[in-house]
């Protein structure tokens, strides 16, 4: 499936939705001529888009620790010992992405560890005392932390389900492990592990729009490399991440938050291959200072004239 539409651009031009950011208002400068990029014109607003396959994206061990640190505070950094994967120069890349029994044994694993340490506090966890915790406290939970851990409302079988879930394990386990064991099945679930693009219903074209909450989803992982915040999920809730005007304006406030930076730094750590200098030896009696210390200075080098050129700078590639 094809997933994107055309707007408007950051200098104010119209003109084709990217396979990244591609949404937008299909009439923002409709009848406007091509614009043209650096491999030839690019449809303009109301012409047919062509941009590019939408797959199925797997959290990476980058997106998935700071998901879980944003969802929990936790930043033990689980993904840590999840299996090496890679092979095309960057961890995003869904056509080489695969789940081994490994991978689900590590995912299980995982949910398990952060599940018992956000349940040691169920006071900061749930929207009741945990003194006194009912049915009616758990639904609302499901529907305030299932928005945030799926990234979308859940929807009334989904809502129904882990409720029954929750309260058969409560009878043979008790409130805590109860709750921890929803906490695991939502961790294990494809709908946290996943990013999945539908798009909005069309009259069967091949290329379609995302909706609100897959644009803030979108958003988030391309620029921050983790879920959306607040402010990005009640923009998907009013609708408001539907046109050309209204990606942009949240686009540019999350480049202003530190953890643009951060995920800017570790595009470029796969794209420069940087991040070997962590494990390089070289000879001890030819450099007998070279260690750890100097190691980790050589990257904090790097990183440093990187940000000074995308952010100081004029952020183009031949000045980098």
């Amino acid at each position: 499936m094809l997933v994107a539409g055309c707007y408007a651009g950051i200098d104010g031009g119209a003109g084709q939705g990217d396979a990244d950011t591609g949404a937008g208002d299909d009439t923002a400068g409709a009848g406007t001529s091509a614009t043209t990029g650096d491999d030839g014109p690019i449809a303009a607003c109301g012409e047919t888009p062509s941009p590019g396959l939408s797959p199925i994206r797997r959290l990476t061990p980058f997106e998935y620790d700071a998901t879980i640190e944003d969802l929990f505070g936790d930043d033990s950094h689980p993904a840590a010992g999840f299996p090496q994967e890679g092979g095309s120069g960057f961890d995003n890349n869904a056509d080489v992405i695969s789940v081994s029994p490994l991978h689900a044994e590590k995912y299980m694993q995982a949910a398990e560890a952060v599940a018992a340490r956000a349940t040691q506090d169920l006071a900061a966890l749930l929207p009741c005392d945990p003194a006194s915790v009912d049915d009616a406290c758990i639904a609302d939970w499901l529907d305030e932390f299932g928005e945030r851990v799926w990234r979308r409302p859940l929807d009334a079988t989904e809502h129904a389900e882990l409720l029954a879930f929750y309260q058969g394990a409560r009878e043979l386990h008790g409130v805590n492990e109860a709750v921890s064991l929803v906490l695991q099945s939502m961790l294990q679930s494809p709908y946290f592990l996943y990013r999945v693009e539908f798009g909005l219903p069309s009259a069967g074209d091949d290329v379609v729009r995302l909706g609100d909450w897959e644009m803030a989803t979108r958003l988030s992982y391309l620029l921050w490399g983790s879920m959306p915040d607040e402010t990005l999920f009640a923009a998907a809730r009013a609708g408001e991440l539907a046109t050309a005007e209204q990606v942009e304006a949240q686009a540019r406030r999350m480049l202003e938050q530190p953890r643009a930076r951060a995920m800017l730094l570790h595009f470029h750590e796969q794209w420069l291959d940087y991040a070997a200098i962590d494990g390089l030896t070289k000879d001890a009696e030819a450099f007998p200072d070279y260690g750890p210390d100097i190691a980790a200075a050589q990257r904090a080098e790097i990183d440093a004239f990187i940000e000074h050129v995308i952010w100081e700078d004029d952020g183009t590639v031949a000045s980098l």
